[in-house]
């Protein structure tokens, strides 16, 4: 006891604090419309669609739930104006 610690604090590069599937990175990049809602999306909401979609092991399955939560939440933003 009383002995010094040293330690360093570094900012995490990836503000979710969860790796983006390749699924869901490719479905964004070909689908503009998809792209916006999500970029409009808290980063929990960002993180509550990735761990939907880790637990689907298709990949037609995933994109199924990709769409579906982003659609959800696009009908979420314009009820709300």
């Amino acid at each position: 006891m009383g002995d010094p610690v040293s330690f360093e604090i570094f900012e995490d590069p990836n503000p979710l604090g969860v790796e983006e599937p390749e699924v869901l990175l490719v479905l964004l990049d070909q689908d503009i419309d998809a792209k916006k809602v999500y970029d409009q999306l808290t980063d929990g909401k960002k993180r509550s669609l990735i761990y939907t979609i880790r637990g689907v092991k298709d990949i037609d399955k995933q994109v199924q739930k990709i769409l579906t939560f982003l659609n959800q939440e696009r009908i979420k933003a314009a009820n709300k104006r």
